[in-house]
């Protein structure tokens, strides 16, 4: 008995009929070349995905692939499908990293992540890094989760208070050892940084000040306890216990 036959399969070289979707991640150069390669040497036909608008579902890198080589592309149709199911294909098979996510939700107008692609190409830190800045100096692997779904969400304070912190913390990249200085924008330095912050008796500049009559650099440290206590070795050098406190 022969299994049912659920979808038809079909062939063009009429590409004006396909349609990108609002919101599907931009185009990539280096992939499109890739395919453009490959599919020149074989073309094996896979099958792009689009909804009943014509919409590319899955496979727009494909199709751009073919344009270029004048050959045919294979199409299936596959009624309902929008943006949530390209996220979820792509999530399900690694294509989608996060900065597609962010360039997708901003095309759709979703301004929290303007301002969180603003906020990251101002201060250069990684998404970790980013969203524990963002979330008052606290990871928490959730924000993670909710950027991918389009839930991610930034207030005024958490925005003022992570750009007052990256800059405190960018103020003491030229105190890291040489071959340590990549650590700079390490999460647990952050994180160390952030509860450190937050203590009402912590001066910045004092540090600043420490660190620069200081003679041993800051170094990469195994946990975000060694990091705070590094900097407490710095910022309490040379200071009466009795006018000491914990930085976390």
């Amino acid at each position: 008995m022969r299994d049912p036959v659920v979808a038809k399969i079909y062939s063009t070289t009429n590409y004006a009929q396909f349609k990108y979707l609002h919101g599907n991640r931009k185009i990539n150069k280096n992939h499109k070349k890739r395919l453009i390669i490959s599919m020149g040497k074989r073309n094996l036909k896979v099958p792009i995905i689009v909804n009943e608008k014509m919409q590319v579902i899955d496979g727009q890198h494909r199709l751009e692939a073919a344009k270029e080589l004048k050959l045919p592309i294979c199409y299936q149709i596959i009624k309902g499908l929008d943006l949530k199911d390209v996220q979820l294909l792509n999530t399900n098979t690694s294509n989608w990293n996060l900065d597609d996510y962010m360039d997708s939700y901003i095309d759709l107008g979703l301004e929290d992540y303007e301002v969180f692609k603003t906020f990251m190409k101002k201060y250069g830190f990684a998404y970790s890094q980013n969203f524990t800045l963002l979330n008052n100096g606290i990871y928490v692997g959730q924000s993670e989760a909710d950027f991918k779904l389009g839930k991610y969400t930034i207030s005024a304070n958490q925005l003022a208070w992570a750009g007052r912190s990256a800059t405190k913390i960018r103020d003491m990249n030229p105190f890291w050892a040489k071959d340590d200085g990549k650590y700079a924008k390490n999460r647990w330095f952050i994180i160390a940084c952030c509860r450190a912050f937050k203590k009402k008796a912590y001066s910045h500049s004092l540090m600043l000040k420490k660190l620069k009559a200081s003679k041993e650099p800051l170094r990469q440290q195994p946990s975000i306890q060694n990091y705070t206590r590094m900097l407490e070795d710095v910022y309490f050098f040379r200071t009466k216990e009795s006018e000491r406190f914990r930085l976390d």
